[in-house]
């Protein structure tokens, strides 16, 4: 029973040595993978960190560790004997040679998955915080695209009010163009106007002037002749 228990142990040794291999590599090329495959892999080990999970991987440490180090007291135990020759000593010789060879297989074994044990904890803390560090970094894109959206909204109503302000400033200087030019043509017609009239009084005065002229001349010959008529008497 023991020898059935210690040789499923080695066995559960060598799997998580196999397991432990295969979840290193993938750790290591995980940011090479396409996308469709690597988000699976972060969601699921952001559900399966938990302080079980570390627990957990402690004790298979520390499992691990108390293996390797039987493993090496037996390679050490079995590495002296003494022979004499004898068909006897022959076969504890091979016997002792049979147990060390396989303590030295369980320790390399043992300490291998024991090395890739540390090294994929340590993959393990790396990967947690690069996708913490992701997921700060998306929550701050996704702040910093609302601001800006929120900053370019603001921007567009103001121009959208200065565009307004224009126009209706524009609209108001037509306003003032089109009276201006009503104005131009109201004060063209009264200078037409003043022009006519200026012309019409002109004309009635120096038809005025003519029968004067001519009554004076009527009245000088009256003159002459009214001086002349005494000298004759």
């Amino acid at each position: 029973l023991f020898s059935w228990a210690a040789m499923s142990l080695w066995n559960l040794v060598y799997y998580a040595f196999v397991v432990e291999t295969v979840l290193c590599i993938l750790f290591m090329v995980l940011s090479y993978l396409p996308i469709f495959i690597r988000r699976p892999i972060k969601n699921a080990m952001k559900q399966l960190n938990s302080k079980l999970l570390g627990q957990a991987a402690t004790f298979c440490v520390v499992i691990l560790a108390a293996c390797f180090a039987e493993s090496i007291r037996g390679a050490g135990k079995h590495r002296h004997h003494h022979d004499d020759g004898h068909a006897d000593g022959l076969k504890d010789k091979l016997f002792h040679d049979n147990k060390r060879l396989r303590a030295e297989r369980n320790a390399y074994l043992s300490f291998g998955s024991l090395f890739l044990a540390l090294v994929l904890s340590q993959l393990w803390v790396l990967l947690n915080r690069v996708i913490d560090l992701e997921e700060k970094e998306a929550k701050q894109a996704a702040v910093h695209g609302a601001l800006v959206k929120q900053v370019k909204n603001r921007e567009d109503q103001s121009g959208l009010v200065e565009v307004a302000k224009g126009l209706s400033e524009v609209e108001a200087k037509g306003a003032l163009s089109q009276d201006a030019k009503a104005l131009e043509q109201t004060i063209a017609a009264l200078r037409a106007e003043v022009k006519q009239l200026r012309d019409a009084a002109g004309k009635d005065t120096t038809l005025q002037d003519k029968p004067a002229a001519d009554a004076g001349v009527n009245k000088r010959p009256a003159a002459a002749s009214a001086a002349k008529a005494p000298k004759e008497d």
